[in-house]
């Protein structure tokens, strides 16, 4: 195996960690293990193909920046000690199943987009986790904990086997395509008090047959439902704001109350 591609000890030592870890070459995979340092730099492991599973230690209280991005692996164990894991650090990787540990507050941004990712387990704790974190994976069913106050823009968006999904019910506002192009998304459950669903939110979603808008949204912005073609019923409150295109391709909606005083503010296409 070429140096590239190879856990040697130069690659180890300009990471700034020894040349004490377990692996097995020649087809053979094993945990690969990280020992005597307190934080894993950024890309450090970055583009190699090298071990499909990982754990890490509890000397290790920082992953840094893409430290593991477009690499082979598809576990890893991430102990309580970790407080700080930066943003892409499982970019485009193997990655299955992850389980954020409960001293860690804030999802980074793209922290595993573009994974083979099924399965996350959040904590009791998390307060955000920001945009594209798990954007283009194959999340089936997330529950997300109440104590999440945001989620950013295109955090869950294009996850194709994504069935339903739950907002957490403290949440004022749905950021920008959120669930974007989540094709197979039947169900949504909006947070009772959120005031504003930003643009392209829920477009193209075309599976989504139920969602319930609370009385509190005050603003729905261009594009927020574009393309929802199996919604059935949209209710909006009287003083609400539409703008352009927000439910344009709705073409099933049986059920459709908008505010009078917004239809000059908004297209509505083929609805």
């Amino acid at each position: 195996m070429s140096t590239e591609n190879s856990p040697l000890p130069h690659s180890l030592k300009k990471c700034g960690l020894p040349a004490e870890i377990d692996f097995t070459l020649n087809g053979v995979r094993t945990t690969f293990h990280i020992e005597n340092s307190t934080v894993i730099p950024k890309y450090c492991y970055a583009y190699r193909i090298l071990f499909d599973k990982v754990r890490i230690p509890p000397i290790i209280t920082s992953i840094e920046e893409g430290a593991f991005k477009d690499t082979n692996v598809h576990y890893i164990d991430i102990p309580i000690t970790v407080t700080s894991i930066g943003s892409s650090v499982f970019a485009n990787c193997e990655l299955q199943e992850l389980k954020i540990p409960k001293s860690i507050l804030e999802i980074s941004e793209g922290l595993a987009c573009n994974c083979k990712l099924q399965r996350v387990t959040f904590h009791s704790h998390l307060t955000s986790i920001q945009s594209n974190a798990f954007s283009c994976c194959k999340l089936v069913n997330v529950t997300i904990p109440n104590s999440v106050i945001y989620i950013g823009a295109n955090a869950f968006s294009s996850n194709s086997n994504l069935n339903e999904f739950y907002f957490p019910k403290n949440m004022k506002e749905i950021s920008e395509g959120v669930l974007k192009s989540c094709f197979k998304l039947t169900k949504v459950q909006l947070p009772v008090e959120v005031t504003c669903i930003r643009k392209t939110a829920f477009m193209d979603c075309e599976k989504l047959i139920n969602i319930k808008i609370p009385k509190t949204v005050e603003l729905v912005e261009e594009k927020a439902f574009w393309g929802c073609k199996n919604v059935k019923e949209l209710i909006f409150n009287e003083t609400c704001i539409l703008k352009n295109e927000a439910i344009a391709l709705c073409t099933s909606l049986t059920n459709l109350i908008v505010p009078n005083v917004n239809k000059k503010n908004y297209k509505c296409r083929r609805v």
